[in-house]
């Protein structure tokens, strides 16, 4: 008896195993670079929020792209922070079930300039 469960068990993963089943998600994904150089911005901070709240954040790799996958119909508002930048905030992008939307973001310099690191060392 347990053997014949076995083999059911196996025929339906071969029988349904090709056929993909998955919810149907959106991608939202770009690259951040300077305003001025064109360069791309690694690690900047990337916040995504709908109506407000923050949904999901993430970095950008080495080249400057960030990815969300998995994201539901809706409209979202796209956060880029960087430390010398003026954060860029994108209001209104519409994502869709099954699409990628792609979304670059320019980032301008904030003209601050950090002058010295002061290091004090602790000693208990």
């Amino acid at each position: 008896m347990k053997k014949n469960i076995i083999h059911l068990a196996y025929m339906i993963l071969v029988i349904i195993g090709p056929y993909q089943i998955h919810a149907q998600t959106a991608i939202l994904q770009g690259v951040v670079t300077d305003s001025e150089s064109q360069s791309a911005i690694p690690f900047a901070t990337i916040a995504l929020y709908q109506q407000g709240i923050l949904i999901e954040g993430t970095d950008t790799d080495f080249d400057g792209n960030y990815l969300f996958a998995n994201l539901t119909d809706g409209v979202y508002d796209v956060k880029a922070i960087y430390l010398g930048y003026t954060p860029q905030q994108i209001e209104g992008v519409a994502v869709k079930s099954d699409s990628i939307v792609d979304l670059d973001l320019q980032l301008e310099p904030s003209g601050a300039i950090l002058d010295e690191v002061v290091i004090i060392r602790y000693k208990k």
